[in-house]
């Protein structure tokens, strides 16, 4: 397999356009990344030069070539040896099964094997939605699903994604990509560990990802006391405890948005009523991380390279500790790495928090 990195560092978007697709010739799929008030015209941009290439958009901030880019464009390519089909589900927040049709179509032409496709998307929000439509479909040939939702946003706070030149709201994009040369393989990392027992969730409001009440008490005074903090001092610790949905030996971060009036945690994944949930502490991130690299290295004699999607909540805890740059930097040790900052991973069967998944190309 072969890929292209490009970055697009002018403040003017047609210039920056250029510079990120300098020797761009004849790629199978392309990804855009930019900034959310240069999106759509770069969008319009690309399609205009690649009309024949299928072309998938997104909002966010990116690690490329070692480099982090906030405000500028970032063009993504696969150059050859894969097949690719691309698509999208509209009025996700209500209805994304209605095209649950196209999608089962793709993957009968992707004609997937063994441990060599997967499904990449980008999304607006319903990320619970997104994730068990996606999964229904895709998990009868076990292709994984990787995926993450836009981050940055209007002044009204609306979303977009893209997908062959046309920007969507409301909306998952997906690619489906085979290896023709190779397997691929997926990977979450988690940077956190148990701090606290078990607490059930006794009250929530599912809809608007509210927890009310942890083991019959109020969410926020359980959180506060199990940390030793006051209610005020809750937004400080965000970022280092999380929460977590406790699946057999397994967590699933949850990141949490405010706590309310109500003493309520407000949060960035859905609840459900008996869910059972841990408050978790940051623990070694430079072993965890490193851990993650070695079981790559392990599974991967020689790697193409490697696509991740990292939690905006992640790499504000590394900005808060001076360490995102030595981060862009191990990531990219093992091989070509490009990888973007999302509001929210989905991953597999699960949406989850402050969590990085990649995807590697052997």
């Amino acid at each position: 397999m072969r890929d292209y990195i490009g970055i697009g560092l002018s403040d003017d978007i047609k210039e920056s356009v250029e510079q990120a697709t300098d020797g761009l010739m004849h790629p199978k799929v392309i990804f855009v990344f930019a900034e959310y008030s240069k999106f759509e015209e770069a969008i319009c941009l690309m399609q205009e030069k690649y009309p024949n290439t299928p072309i998938v958009g997104t909002t966010g901030y990116c690690f490329a070539n070692k480099n982090i880019i906030r405000n500028n464009i970032v063009i993504w390519a696969i150059n050859e040896g894969i097949d690719v089909e691309v698509g999208v589900l509209e009025n996700i927040s209500k209805f994304p099964i209605k095209d649950i049709k196209s999608l089962e179509e793709n993957i009968g032409k992707i004609n997937a094997g063994n441990d060599n496709t997967v499904c990449i998307e980008f999304c607006t929000g319903a990320e619970e939605k997104i994730v068990s439509t996606i999964n229904s479909a895709i998990s009868k040939k076990n292709i994984p699903l990787i995926g993450g939702t836009s981050q940055g946003a209007n002044d009204k706070g609306i979303k977009c994604v893209s997908l062959n030149g046309k920007v969507y709201l409301d909306t998952c994009v997906y690619a489906l990509i085979k290896n023709l040369n190779g397997k691929i393989k997926t990977y979450s990392e988690n940077i956190y560990k148990e701090k606290s027992g078990n607490f059930i969730a006794t009250k929530v409001d599912v809809q608007n990802r509210r927890i009310l009440e942890l083991n019959g008490k109020k969410a926020g005074q359980v959180y506060c006391e199990t940390l030793g903090i006051t209610k005020n001092q809750i937004n400080d610790c965000v970022l280092t405890n999380p929460l977590a949905r406790v699946i057999g030996k397994e967590d699933f971060v949850i990141a949490i948005k405010l706590v309310d009036d109500e003493d309520s945690l407000n949060c960035y994944k859905r609840v459900n009523q008996n869910d059972v949930l841990n408050i978790l502490e940051l623990q070694n991130y430079k072993k965890a991380i490193q851990n993650t690299l070695d079981r790559i290295k392990a599974d991967f004699a020689n790697i193409s390279f490697i696509f991740s999607i990292d939690c905006i909540y992640r790499f504000l805890l590394f900005e808060s500790m001076n360490f995102t740059k030595e981060y862009c930097n191990i990531m990219g040790s093992i091989g070509q790495h490009i990888g973007i900052v999302g509001e929210g991973e989905q991953y597999i069967n699960q949406h989850v928090n402050q969590t990085m998944i990649c995807v590697v190309f052997e």
